[in-house]
């Protein structure tokens, strides 16, 4: 599908807008819609319906009836202010947004919902202690106006279009979260056994490892309680008023620090003074981090490995592995443990979450020859290499699919591109009862568009005049 500008322009007496098409309008957003304050409705007041209530930021709950009619355009007013969302049905707008439905605009809808998203409203905004969208500034936008007929060609165009491009997004998010799950298997089948590395197969011979968790092991691995094969160490915290405790520059490990498989230093550190008039240890590597307190063990268990010497808090455990494991191979056998730890995990007093030592330290964990423990870190460190660069590539997609999608709103809705012989070749859509030209996808088809763009400006960005 290749899409070219209008045959003739004129100026839009606005320097941030441009030319315009010869036959469109300009004027301000007052003359093309009014914002209708939302209504108060708070949680306790809402009666269980099917009607959605909409908030700043979109759908908050449910209630049993409507303060629109449908369709309907929801903008924030507070919070997430300037925030566009769409309702295809009745909705109850609170009194965070203001809505334009057909009561409060002749246009329309689908084209009035790209316009609003496009004229970027999260910047019209007063100077306040509670930061908000002014729709008296909002009105005094000036902004491009087609007739109704090139609206509904320009709404349909980009309701296909933009259909189009969420499902190529969607396709790259199922392929990034496929290769996750991937990497995960692939550590898992390397540090159990199940596969060996160096062949790609089976190990001829296999024996029970009395562990559910980890199934039967290769015939010549070892396997061990965790507390056979490491010395745990735990963390403190020094005095935090004592200034001569943190002008140092040893890593001081804590959970926020825990965010990458290998820490390798730390958003606080601390100082020497620390070590020697406090009962805070100095752990030499290599070394295994574990969280064994706070609210995140409800999501994952962090674990890490460093080479580096630091100290941790309180709510971390270290584990020195004896000669015979891998600092590197612990902590990816413990990663693949995920499931098996986080069974362990309680709530303390305060709803704080906890791993109490007494239960994790009895994990059975496999121990492969030193040889073999190599080739598997060297696997795992060469897969997931190629798995990361496989994922790198998919989210550069996205963000070029969003950028991409944010430049063709802005192409069409200002006039840059000529959208109406397109639209009047796209699929059969379905009508929505909105007086009657207003269009709406119907249900996917496969076919997809390619979309080919022959102007190559930059995206248009909307600005505001006096």
């Amino acid at each position: 599908m290749r899409l070219f500008s209008y045959s003739s322009y004129k100026t839009s007496g606005e320097e941030w807008l441009g030319e315009v098409p010869e036959h469109w309008n300009v004027c301000r957003l007052k003359r093309i819609c009014r914002f209708e304050y939302g209504d108060s409705l708070d949680s306790e007041s809402r009666i269980l319906g099917g009607t959605a209530v909409y908030g700043s930021n979109g759908v908050v709950g449910h209630h049993n009836e409507a303060n629109t009619v449908a369709p309907c355009i929801v903008i924030g007013r507070k919070g997430s202010f300037g925030k566009v969302n769409f309702g295809y049905d009745p909705i109850f707008a609170i009194d965070t947004t203001f809505f334009v439905d057909a009561r409060y605009s002749n246009a329309n809808m689908r084209w009035l919902y790209y316009l609003l998203g496009w004229l970027r409203l999260d910047a019209v905004t007063k100077d306040s202690a509670i930061p908000g969208l002014d729709r008296e500034d909002a009105y005094r936008r000036f902004t491009p106006l087609p007739k109704k007929a090139e609206q509904s060609d320009i709404a349909r165009f980009l309701d296909h279009a933009i259909d189009q491009i969420e499902r190529y997004i969607r396709a790259k998010e199922k392929l990034i979260a496929l290769l996750e799950e991937q990497k995960q298997v692939m550590i898992h089948d390397a540090v159990t056994g199940r596969i060996d590395v160096r062949t790609g197969k089976p190990y001829p011979a296999y024996k029970p490892s009395g562990a559910e968790w980890l199934g039967n092991v290769p015939a010549l691995w070892k396997v061990r309680k965790l507390r056979q094969c490491v010395k745990i160490v735990g963390g403190m915290t020094p005095r935090m008023e004592e200034r001569r405790f943190w002008d140092g520059r040893i890593p001081w490990v804590t959970p926020k620090d825990m965010k990458r498989e290998i820490v390798s230093d730390s958003s606080v550190r601390v100082s020497k003074a620390a070590l020697s008039d406090t009962t805070l240890r100095l752990i030499n590597p290599p070394v295994v981090l574990m969280v064994v307190r706070g609210m995140i063990l409800a999501r994952k268990i962090p674990i890490a490995w460093t080479s580096q010497p630091v100290t941790i808090n309180q709510d971390m455990k270290a584990l020195i592995p004896t000669s015979d494991m891998y600092a590197a191979f612990l902590a990816r056998t413990l990663t693949a443990a995920q499931d098996t730890i986080a069974l362990w995990v309680d709530v303390a007093g305060h709803g704080t979450r906890r791993l109490p030592t007494e239960c994790w330290r009895e994990l059975i964990v496999p121990i492969p020859p030193i040889a073999e423990q190599t080739a598997i870190l060297d696997f795992i460190e060469t897969e997931i290499t190629r798995i990361n660069d496989a994922n790198k590539c998919a989210r550069r997609e996205i963000k070029l699919l969003r950028e991409y999608r944010t430049r063709l709103i802005a192409d069409v809705v200002t006039g840059k591109l000529d959208v109406c012989e397109a639209a009047a070749n796209l699929p059969k859509l379905e009508a929505i009862a909105d007086g009657g030209d207003e269009t709406i996808p119907a249900e996917p088809d496969s076919q997809q568009s390619n979309i080919t763009l022959h102007n190559e400006a930059p995206p248009t960005t909307p600005g505001a005049s006096s």
